[in-house]
Formats: C-alpha cells, sequence, structure tokens
C-alpha cells in the first residue's frame, strides 16, 4: 500500500489509505457532474470527472453545444496509479472553496474544437439526497449518495474559434459516490437480468422506470426535487428541498407532474412540476425547454466510449481522448455520430422557469427506461 498526500488529513474513515476504497466491489465510484447554460439558450456546457478506484481509472467528459446545432463530445481516461490526482491531459478541476466554488479548465488541444476556463459559484448549500439503494437476487446493486448544488458559472468557452463570455450563467451540479450497476464495464448476472443502462431501474421490479431530477434557482430562492416512479405510476423514490439565501431551508413533501412532448419523441417543449414543503406551501413550476437536450452517451454513459463498455473501464496508462459530434438541430430527433437517430433514454434538458410568478431556470434530467401506462412508451 502507499501514501498519498490526502493521507496527511486526520479525515480516514477506514483502516487504510486513501488510495484504497474500503469497499472491493469493482464498480465503486466517486463523480462529478456538472451543467450550465447560456440564459437565452444559445450555448451551453456539461463536464464531468470520476475516480474508480478499484478499477484503477480516472476518467471524465467535455461537451459543448452552440445554437442548438451540434453537440461536441469529448471523453477522456487513463489509468489512475501512479498518479492519484483527477487531472486527466488537458482536463483538471480545481476547489476554490469547498461545497461554494470550483474552477473546470480544459486546454485547446488537436483533435476538438472546444476549450473552456470557468467557474462555478454556488447561490446555496449543497442538498444530501436521501441515499439510493436497490438488491438483485439478495445482491446489493445499487448502494450511493448524492449532493446536488445551484448557482452560477463564469469564464470563457472556446468553440470553432470563437470566444463566448460564459457571465452568470445558472449552473447546476451534482456530486455522487458509491456503487452502482453498469461502472466497470460489466455487472455480474445472478439470475435476474437487468432493466436498461440506468442503475434506478433494478428498483421497479421490472415494471418500468420514470426519473426526473429538477434543480432551479429564481431570484427569490431555489432548491432540487429527485422523483423516481415505475412505469405504472407507483412511486418509488422522492427527495427534494427549498432553499432561500437567508439560511432558511424546507424538505418537499410531495410532487407531481405533466409533461408534453415534441411529438413522439422522449424530448419535451414544457414540463410542469408541483410541489410542496413540509410547512404546508405550495408551488407550481413551469419549464419550459430552451436550446436542445443534452445525449449523454456522448459523455460515456449508456454504454458511451467508442468500445461501447462505457464509463469505469481500463483502456490506457496515459491520457486517451475521443471526440466526437452528434447532430441536435432536428428537435426531438438528436443524430449520433454515425447519423443514426438516438433513442437515449438518459437526456437533462434547460430551462426556462417560472414558479409562482418567480422567474428563473432550471435543469431537468428525465429518464424513461422500459415501459409507461401514463405516456403510452414501450
Amino acid at each position: 500500500m502507499k501514501l498519498s498526500a490526502l493521507d496527511e488529513t486526520l479525515m480516514h474513515q477506514a483502516s487504510l489509505p486513501f488510495e484504497h476504497a474500503a469497499v472491493s466491489d469493482h464498480r465503486f465510484f466517486d463523480r462529478l457532474m456538472n451543467s450550465a447554460f447560456a440564459p437565452d439558450g444559445s450555448a451551453g456546457i456539461v463536464m464531468g470527472i470520476g475516480v474508480y478506484k478499484n478499477m484503477n481509472v480516472v476518467d471524465g467528459f467535455a461537451a459543448v453545444q452552440r445554437d442548438s446545432k451540434t453537440q461536441h463530445n469529448l471523453r477522456l481516461t487513463r489509468g489512475l496509479r501512479p498518479n492519484m490526482t483527477t487531472e486527466i491531459g488537458p482536463f483538471k478541476t480545481e476547489i476554490i472553496e469547498p461545497l461554494k466554488s470550483r474552477r473546470y479548465i480544459l486546454e485547446p488541444g488537436p483533435g476538438y474544437p472546444h476549450h473552456f476556463d470557468v467557474t462555478f459559484q454556488a447561490t446555496l448549500a449543497p442538498h444530501l439526497e436521501d441515499k439510493h439503494e436497490g438488491r438483485i437476487d439478495g445482491r446489493l446493486a445499487t448502494d450511493y449518495l448524492r449532493y446536488c448544488q445551484n448557482g452560477f458559472l463564469n469564464g470563457t468557452i472556446g468553440i470553432d474559434g470563437e470566444e463566448i463570455a460564459v457571465r452568470d450563467w445558472y449552473m447546476w451540479r451534482d456530486h455522487s459516490w458509491g456503487v452502482r450497476p453498469n461502472v466497470g464495464g460489466w455487472d455480474p448476472f445472478t439470475g435476474t437480468g437487468g432493466q436498461g443502462t440506468f442503475p434506478s431501474a433494478i428498483r421497479s421490479g421490472g415494471k418500468g422506470l420514470m426519473l426526473f431530477g429538477f434543480g432551479f434557482s429564481t431570484a427569490e430562492f431555489g432548491g432540487y426535487i429527485s422523483l423516481i416512479e415505475n412505469g405504472q405510476g407507483g412511486r418509488i423514490y422522492l427527495t427534494g428541498h427549498v432553499g432561500w439565501p437567508d439560511g432558511r431551508n424546507l424538505k418537499v413533501a410531495d410532487a407531481e407532474y405533466d409533461i408534453e412532448f415534441v411529438g413522439g419523441s422522449r424530448d419535451f417543449s414544457v414540463m410542469t412540476i408541483r410541489f410542496e414543503t413540509e410547512d404546508g406551501q405550495h408551488f407550481e413550476a413551469r419549464n419550459e425547454a430552451i436550446g436542445r437536450t443534452w445525449i449523454f452517451k456522448g459523455l460515456g454513459y449508456d454504454g458511451g466510449f467508442n468500445d461501447g463498455k462505457g464509463m469505469g473501464v481500463y483502456r490506457s496508462a496515459e491520457p486517451m481522448l475521443e471526440y466526437d459530434a452528434y447532430d441536435v438541430s432536428e428537435l426531438g430527433r438528436p443524430r449520433l455520430a454515425d447519423g443514426t437517430i438516438s433513442r437515449s433514454s438518459h437526456r437533462e434538458q434547460h430551462c426556462r422557469t417560472t414558479i409562482n410568478g418567480n422567474p428563473g431556470f432550471a435543469y431537468i434530467p428525465l429518464i424513461f427506461v422500459g415501459e409507461n401506462h401514463r405516456y403510452r412508451f414501450e
């Protein structure tokens, strides 16, 4: 066993140096995901970095969209050891102030047309979700935590030689860690087949899955909600909060939703979310999509990467980069790099929101796996 700089701290939680995870499951991960967009929807950015100690991997993604035309995807990976940091070639992140401010840098380089130097500043404290847990055939298949946070992004983005000033773009970020399916390229088979590639799908018992996240911010308040149902509308999970700059914070007690889809696609034009806080206050949020949905396969999710094995797979000791571009110009019919129309279950959307008359911005992951009786998805 080896020591790293983290072992100088007094924050150990197991009789191990920080180089090692306290669980042996190969799927153990620790990952950041961040997305921001221009107020008019003309440009957006999504980036993330994940560490998979038991797979000896650090990988990440850095993608941009411009004028609702193209999603530029850059996927990066390398061996984690001996360099126990999260820097992957031209991509790195720096903590400025824990849980408040963080910087993300993608240096210009050959083979991809974008770069950035941007800094996140939180407007609210992070919200720690209730734990995600699920079993298959008695085996613990899902066991992770996530916190989410609202804030704003500033800096610069370069796309195809054009420099874009990032000035107070709404940003939503999450940080999750633990064990979840489809990390490290494979999942143990114990008799029951998996239901799609999304980790929470195993919790529906084969009845399909609907999941949405709702990060939102207005001048008066902000917050986050996560709701999971099976395909028949049975609720599986609800967590959320509403927070104010003065430190007040209320738990979300209930939520419901309506979705207006674009044609026969799973992209939406409007999503209305009604929710109630623990003190009985009622909120209604009308969320209008702006720009284009993010197709997360291009970032490495859903079996992304050119070998089809997804995130957390060991591929190279030295930094390895993959670039491709998706055509997102046709609303509801995004095309992958090979020209096929994306049928990905995992899409995430920027929105303008109005909550009880208060204008603001929102970010909504909306995921359907398998059948859904309400919206007649098969």
